[in-house]
């Protein structure tokens, strides 16, 4: 139950705790803001932060995570976030129209409000509850990589990351003066321009990126009942990003970095008045971070961050505002066998809505969250191992705790074995609280949303191939949904989401091709599949590299899925084409072509999506 009470101590009494009892050392690691430099630092493999809160190379994570990195993303001719995690592994999708709509993230079967993202370690997304997170904001020309981690996440990162979780981490600065500039137009009058300069000197380095698309759309709705629905949908979107880096020293760096997203979209509702509709979102990170290794043992990450997310509603005279503001000390430190990682955080989450010029009085919303987390990793012969522990204290609810346990075997050279378990849980948002029918709707026993994730996995690898084969199994308690006749969120019984899914990459020749499959049965409190989430997907693709000429074809497949209403949306299969040809050493054309053969399919029932969609770039480095 729902109930106030006095705030836990302070995060400082928290960090002063862990600097007096720890003041031995680690091994020197980045902050969760790494440098593009320390991005190949571990025997030449991708270095993943995600699924530990420390660097390990990516052979070396127990956690299901993968690395898309910016090299990738430009090979793929990627147009927003939403296009690269629809060809990551697990992954499924949902949006209201077209590239810019609303949109949602589903990871393993989860919710998509299950699906933390985060941004250089930043929490962002809206803290109402029931708006899932606009990952499609976030601008790719920015991104210089994104893991993506599948599974509980929670022991590492609190509250939200029942499913998954996904964080960006942006481009920095460079030793020197550098940069480049990208335009492009594209099917339904789109036009797109980006550019991002580097300056760096021995100590000191900073980037400045800057970019603009603009599209008339097409509309959102299949089936317009009204003239005013039969317009097409468009958007403009501007976004910016800062990062400076200082290296002190060896031993001690500080960090600045900011991302700005804004974002004007146009849209239909289904229902009266007919009206031209539109909404403004505006999506912000800031952050401050600094890295200070005290001697060879021990090394000390200090973060403070703060987000919003806005969006106004003209057509109705609504805004809401969500903001998040983050402290956080990581220590890490090298013991005999492993690393041990101690943090401590505090977390302040707000919600306001306005109605006009008037602010609506929401008791519940302001939260904090005080937090204690402990971690290690450990080896012993052949046996790789991980375990985390985490204690969240909100002022709205009770405490909780949450854990993850995971270990991995190498039977050989070229094959493991390994197992993870791991504990989940989301607390209900301000808007779940009071619903949308005032007094009726008001649920002050609403409780978190509670989960339990296990999974078992084979894996082999070899330096040109890679195959994992996972089993999964997540077990969500008090799952929150809505009430038709109340217009308010009650609690479900046990949602249960099973899984088995394949996946292998390859290089060859002339580049590299690969695949996956998942089987996934998500079953909800009535025994039917969850809303929008197919049964069967499946993944195929092929990368060319020959000289100057770069080509990429992949083909994503999805079976029938279950909509609001009971009503199905139909199975498809689409086929993407992508290619880049080098102009000269500095500069290149790249040509994207989505769903060649124009499948017709929808990820919403009565929603459109792009027929066959075409881009043309051009992109000179400087």
């Amino acid at each position: 139950m729902f109930h106030s009470k006095n705030n836990a101590p302070r995060l400082a009494l928290l960090s002063a705790a862990l600097f007096a009892l720890f003041s031995t050392s680690t091994t020197a690691v980045a902050t969760e803001n790494n440098s593009e430099a320390g991005f190949s630092a571990i025997a030449g493999q991708p270095v993943v932060i995600t699924a530990a809160r420390v660097e390990q190379s990516l052979d070396d994570v127990l956690g299901d995570v993968n690395v898309v990195t910016s090299e990738e993303i430009r090979r793929t001719g990627a147009q927003n976030l939403l296009d690269v995690l629809r060809s990551v592994p697990g992954v499924q999708l949902t949006y209201n129209g077209g590239p810019q709509q609303t949109s949602g993230v589903f990871i393993r079967g989860a919710e998509s409000r299950h699906t933390l993202l985060l941004i250089d370690g930043m929490r962002v997304g809206s803290t109402d509850g029931i708006t899932n997170t606009q990952i499609q904001m976030v601008p790719l020309d920015q991104i210089e990589r994104i893991e993506i981690l599948r599974g509980a996440g929670s022991a590492l990162y609190g509250a939200d990351a029942i499913g998954g979780v996904v964080q960006v981490i942006t481009k920095k600065g460079k030793k020197g003066t550098s940069g480049e500039y990208q335009v492009g137009l594209g099917s339904n009058n789109r036009k797109q321009a980006n550019v991002g300069v580097s300056v760096g000197g021995e100590s000191t380095s900073i980037r400045l990126g800057v970019g603009y698309q603009n599209e008339d759309g097409f509309s959102s709705l299949s089936a317009p009942r009204l003239p005013g629905q039969t317009d097409h949908d468009g958007y403009r979107k501007s976004s910016g990003s800062l990062n400076i880096q200082h290296q002190f020293n060896a031993n001690h760096q500080m960090g600045l970095n900011a991302l700005v997203s804004d974002l004007n979209n146009e849209y239909d509702s289904t229902f009266p008045p007919d009206e031209h509709y539109f909404n403004r979102n505006v999506q912000s990170v800031y952050g401050l971070n600094s890295s200070h290794k005290w001697n060879s043992m021990w090394t000390t990450r200090l973060g403070l961050s703060t987000s919003t997310d806005e969006i106004e509603l003209p057509n109705f005279a609504t805004e809401n505002k969500s903001h998040q503001t983050q402290f956080q000390v990581m220590n890490e430190l090298a013991l005999a066998g492993g690393k041990v990682l101690l943090g401590a955080e505090q977390l302040t989450q707000s919600f306001q809505q306005f109605n006009g010029a008037t602010q609506a009085n929401f008791a519940f919303g302001k939260r904090n969250t005080d937090s204690a987390l402990v971690g290690y990793l450990g080896q012993m012969g052949q046996l790789s191992y991980q375990a985390n522990l985490r204690y969240d204290d909100d002022s709205q609810y009770d405490s909780a705790t949450t854990g993850q346990l995971s270990g991995e075997y190498k039977l050989s050279p070229l094959w493991s074995i390994g197992a993870s378990a791991g504990t989940g849980f989301k607390a209900p948002g301000v808007q779940q609280i009071v619903g949308f029918g005032g007094a009726r709707s008001l649920n002050l026993n609403l409780q978190p949303e509670e989960s339990e994730n296990y999974e078992v996995y084979a894996k082999l690898q070899t330096p040109t191939y890679t195959n994992r084969f996972t089993v999964f199994n997540n077990e969500i308690t008090n799952l929150i949904d809505f009430n038709n006749s109340t217009f308010g969120y009650f609690n479900q019984s046990e949602v249960d989401i099973v899984g088995v899914s394949a996946d292998t990459q390859a290089n060859w020749k002339y580049g590299k091709w690969g695949g996956d499959v998942q089987f996934l049965s998500a079953k909800d409190a009535a025994g039917q599949q969850a809303l929008r989430r197919a049964k069967r997907t499946a993944r195929v693709f092929a990368d060319t590299n020959l000289g100057k000429f770069t080509a990429r074809a992949e083909l994503l497949a999805a079976s029938e899925r279950r909509d609001v209403g009971n009503r199905e949306l139909g199975g498809y299969g689409i086929t993407n084409l992508a290619a880049i040809y080098k102009t000269s050493d500095q500069s290149e054309v790249s040509l994207r072509v989505e769903n060649i053969f124009e499948k017709k399919y929808e990820f919403a029932a009565g929603y459109n999506v792009p027929q066959r969609d075409l881009l043309v770039s051009y992109r000179q480095n400087f």
